[in-house]
């Protein structure tokens, strides 16, 4: 089985959260790509508001497009 870069989503998650219902995958998802994608928009200058919004958004359209991923 070919290993998987710790900076790439593992396959067997983002088939998880393709499943609104997978409370532990979205959990798994959640926490580890908020701290990442809240640190990159703070860095882009915005404040942690702003920053939530992002985050926030972000994880609304990873759900919608996660099922045709």
């Amino acid at each position: 089985m070919p290993l998987v870069p710790t900076d790439s989503t593992d396959p067997t998650l983002l088939n998880a959260i393709k499943n609104w219902q997978d409370n532990e995958g979205w959990r798994a998802f959640y926490e580890r790509y908020a701290p990442r994608i809240l640190g990159h928009a703070q860095s882009c200058g915005l404040n942690p508001d702003e920053a939530s919004g992002v985050l926030q958004d972000t994880m609304v359209k990873v759900s919608r497009y996660i099922p045709e991923f």
